[in-house]
């Protein structure tokens, strides 16, 4: 499982196993800590693709000022 978050759409593999969790620990019953989880990996790969988002844009602004 920690290949998918490895590569290019981790930040996308991270959301989309989050809100796996937190709709399966919605529907099972006693599964706080499955909505906890997929909080904590909604989360995660929100952050990650705010990130990603900051650092494409620094570089193309790096690059001569130029939107490529």
């Amino acid at each position: 499982m920690l290949l998918i978050f490895r590569g290019r759409h981790r930040a996308v593999a991270r959301a989309v196993v989050g809100a796996i969790l937190l709709v399966i620990g919605c529907v099972v019953q006693g599964g706080a800590l499955l909505v906890g989880l997929g909080v904590v990996f909604l989360v995660w790969g929100g952050i990650a693709a705010l990130s990603n988002q900051r650092v494409r844009r620094q570089d193309h602004i790096g690059n001569g000022g130029r939107m490529s």
